[in-house]
């Protein structure tokens, strides 16, 4: 009943319908970008976006793209990149990469037997790669690669990372939200029908962990735990854990009061005096009607989950290279390490800006 009072609103299938787009787009990220997760090419360094192209001399033609090269601006002193009209490469769809010229393997594993982690994969026996990729230029040397949102500090695909930080950054905000609305209406439910003691004692803890700023709680656990850790699974689902164990505490404290409230609602009482069970008038009455509180605030946990995240990986504390994050994106965006980002602002710089959610 809950979820079919939530589908019924258009706004709600408008939104499902977008992160739906987005974590498709995320999970598909191997064969959409048209390289593998950190390929560099250290000649395309800090190369601008490439300009697709879909005419040429006045006509209708395939995409495609220039070759370019950089130099030196005698004027400036800075290298600039200018395109060469002579060298045209089309973009083909549908592509195949298995080894790149240097010989390195570009094969991938395909979705979602990626999301199984690596460990168990090989304890499984599981070995399935694929080389299909999306687009990709035409360049037997592999000198002239396609940057539709141009290239890193190391010649890396930003288009490419970007998708390949969403598959961190999006699933942890997501699968955290799963975590912490069920624990925070649990804690919630217990704390409106129980009273007493009970409801003291889990009302003050939820508010303990909601005194302090989520970030010091997260910022405090991700540093207990060695970012330098070979797992990036580990890193990954602990990191999940700590986000998750922030969230909680203002579901919990809203939940109560919501049920608290309808408690005293003459459906309630109706509902109470027809012989119905707590249970039942829990599960029939008090829940639907509180639904609305909870996805919204599912709504909220989700992306303010996203930038925690991103925060912790911006100082070094989250996911570690070379895997991708939209945290590692930024401090590799701002020419900084983990370490200097820390040296700089530290984690306080940006505490004020997210402490309420």
């Amino acid at each position: 009943m809950i979820f079919r009072r939530c589908w019924a609103r258009p706004r709600v299938r408008v939104a499902v319908g977008v992160l739906g787009v987005l974590y498709l787009l995320a999970a598909a990220a191997d064969f959409i970008a048209p390289y593998p997760e950190g390929a560099e090419t250290s000649h395309l360094s800090f190369r601008p976006p490439n300009r697709v192209r879909v005419f040429r001399d006045g006509q209708l033609v395939r995409p495609y793209i220039y070759g370019s090269e950089r130099t030196l601006d005698l004027e400036t002193f800075v290298q600039v990149w200018r395109e060469d009209e002579t060298q045209v490469y089309p973009v083909q769809f549908l592509v195949r990469r298995t080894v790149s010229a240097t010989g390195v393997s570009e094969r991938y594993v395909p979705f979602p037997v990626n999301l199984v982690p690596e460990p168990l994969r090989t304890k499984w026996g599981i070995k399935p790669s694929a080389s299909l990729h999306l687009f990709d230029i035409d360049d037997p040397r592999d000198r002239v690669r396609v940057r539709l949102w141009g290239a890193d500090g190391f010649g890396g695909d930003v288009f490419g990372n970007i998708l390949f930080g969403a598959r961190v950054s999006l699933t942890l905000g997501l699968l955290a939200a799963l975590v912490t609305v069920p624990v925070g209406v649990l804690v919630g439910t217990l704390a409106a029908f129980s009273g007493g003691v009970l409801r003291s004692v889990l009302l003050g803890l939820a508010d303990a962990v909601t005194a302090i700023p989520g970030v010091f709680w997260v910022l405090l656990l991700s540093s207990a735990f060695p970012a330098t850790s070979n797992s990036t699974t580990a890193t990954y689902l602990f990191l999940t854990a700590a986000v998750a164990a922030v969230g909680w505490g203002t579901l919990a404290r809203g939940v109560d009061a919501q049920l608290r409230n309808l408690q005293n609602e003459e459906f309630a009482s109706a509902a109470t005096a027809l012989g119905n069970s707590r249970w039942r008038v829990l599960r029939r009455h008090l829940l639907p009607n509180a639904a609305t509180y909870i996805v919204v605030s599912a709504s909220v946990l989700v992306p303010t989950f996203i930038l925690l995240e991103s925060l912790v990986s911006f100082f070094g504390l989250g996911v570690q290279a070379p895997a991708r994050s939209w945290g590692l994106l930024m401090t590799e965006l701002m020419g900084v390490s983990p370490q200097e980002a820390l040296d700089r602002g530290g984690p306080t710089s940006g505490v004020f800006e997210i402490t309420n959610y």
